[in-house]
């Protein structure tokens, strides 16, 4: 490591608590008076507890930053007195000597390996304990007979960190850092102790979470009023009650079929209706995969379109332009035309043609119902819920529940959608998250996801490793756009690489 390359991480504004990584062990950070160069500038004087270790910069392999950014004021107040004034009186006692010791030559370090014990549940969950063994054979730390479920794990230089979630509490992560033979920690390398004070704290914090279960996490009301979708009324000047309508009146309206090529490369017509006087669009299906034709009946239009997807779903409705509604060829009761054109644009997210047929003759749906309910196998569902009027369609929010009314995967009040496509005959569930942004949202192939509802275990398409239900959950909940989504998805997935899959 360079001068330039330490002091740019030592002084950095906001400061964040670092590691850094020598041959000698890992040396850690946790305020900038921590630490100071020696007067010859070629090694860092550390506070390591109550002694100095001097650390050549040349010995300096790697560091890596594990703490929230700080100002550094905030960070050296939050250090305790006494601490301060010693760290004081070591540093400048390690100043006045200069030299640095000589750095001892590299211990015989033992990350240790992890063992893992697959089960499946009462409920079917996919339940993964592990076992840290050291290079001799010997047992140091397990998870087993805990509800802790371990999804992930990595190795560092001298040790083994385990990545772990409660059955519980699915959606927050705990994770666990382990320095054989004997050493571990929960949080920081501030807080080491031995491995049987950290197996019983672990079955302590076990044994609290299994009495007090994460609570269901629903949609405040206030969400479910701003999410129901407000269409546009026909406009009334009055004119037409008092003089009469126009002889050509009706020639207002025009339509148009709007070529483009679909991901098949099938050439179709998506049809657009257009008040030319007023110069508004009254009704567009742009940019979709339906294709068909417009024919004029009266003072109204018919309109007959097909969809280009595997579904083929063929649908008839009939259009009133001056009342702004649209109604189904046999027999369907008048909607709001918006509510046609935002049922036809959602299509494409989950291609079935039942649920459209039903959703377009029973109209809207009432207060803090979802638009669509699919049923599959083993009676789980999934519920179609509106989301926010300005987020672009396609967009639709699943939510999968259990058959006892367990919420498994939540998208709502989340910035993301999904296409939703069902393995017949099985709860294994293929997802493709469709952000809320403008430009690509259903063109990112590395944000298809492989969920089995029973065994709550997720894989990613392209990507090697899985992680557990609630960890999507998580992230979906705390990530907003397909840049970010597609930067932390690789290395949640990573952490499980060798985790083995139900």
């Amino acid at each position: 490591m360079t001068l330039q390359e330490f002091v740019a991480l030592w002084q950095a504004r906001p400061f964040r608590a670092f590691r850094l990584h020598t041959a000698g062990g890992v040396f850690a950070v946790d305020y900038p008076l921590a630490a100071t160069l020696v007067p010859a500038q070629d090694a860092v004087a550390l506070v390591q507890g109550p002694r100095i270790q001097l650390v050549p910069l040349a010995t300096i392999e790697r560091t890596d930053i594990h703490g929230p950014p700080l100002d550094p004021a905030a960070a050296i107040a939050a250090i305790p007195p006494e601490r301060l004034a010693r760290d004081a009186q070591l540093l400048a006692q390690a100043q006045a000597d200069g030299a640095p010791e000589p750095e001892p030559g590299p211990p015989a370090t033992d990350p240790g390996r992890v063992e893992t014990q697959a089960s499946r549940g009462a409920d079917g969950r996919h339940l993964v304990h592990a076992t840290l063994v050291a290079r001799d054979g010997r047992a140091l730390f397990s998870t087993a007979g805990t509800r802790w479920n371990l999804h992930g794990h990595e190795r560092f230089d001298n040790g083994t960190t385990l990545y772990l979630h409660h059955l519980d509490h699915p959606t927050v992560e705990q994770r666990i850092l382990v320095w054989p033979p004997d050493t571990g920690t929960f949080d920081s390398f501030a807080e080491a102790m031995p491995l049987a004070k950290l197996r019983r704290e672990l079955e302590r914090r076990d044994a609290r979470l299994r009495r007090r279960p994460a609570r269901p996490v629903t949609p405040a009301a206030a969400w479910f009023r701003e999410i129901i979708p407000v269409y546009p009324e026909p406009y009334d000047d009055g004119r037409a009650r008092m003089f009469g309508r126009d002889e050509d009146d009706f020639e207002r309206f025009e339509f148009r079929l709007v070529e483009r090529a679909t991901d098949g490369g099938r050439i179709v017509r998506n049809p657009c209706l257009i008040d030319v006087a007023a110069e508004k669009i009254l009704f567009q299906l742009i940019d979709t995969d339906w294709d068909g034709e417009i024919v004029r009946d009266g003072e109204e239009f018919v309109f007959t379109l097909e969809h280009a997807g595997p579904s083929r779903a063929t649908v008839r409705f009939i259009v009133d332009p001056r009342r702004l509604s649209a109604r189904m060829a046999e027999d369907g009761r008048p909607w709001p035309l918006g509510f046609f054109e935002r049922s036809l644009h959602n299509f494409a997210l989950h291609e079935k043609w039942d649920l459209l047929r039903a959703a377009l003759h029973v109209g809207p749906p009432g207060p803090r119902q979802p638009d669509l309910v699919l049923p599959f196998a083993g009676d789980f569902r999934v519920e179609f819920g509106s989301a926010r009027a300005w987020f672009p369609l396609p967009f639709l929010q699943p939510h999968f529940v259990a058959p006892d009314g367990r919420s498994l995967l939540d998208l709502r009040t989340t910035a993301w959608a999904a296409v939703v496509r069902i393995r017949p005959g099985t709860q294994q569930v293929r997802l493709r998250l469709v952000s809320h942004e403008d430009k690509d949202r259903l063109a990112e192939p590395r944000l298809e996801l492989a969920v089995d509802l029973i065994s709550h275990w997720v894989t990613a398409a392209g990507l090697p490793g899985s992680t557990s239900l609630g960890m999507i959950q998580a992230m979906v909940r705390n990530i907003r756009g397909s840049k970010w989504l597609a930067e932390e998805l690789p290395r949640w997935m990573a952490k499980g690489h060798d985790v083995p899959l139900p």
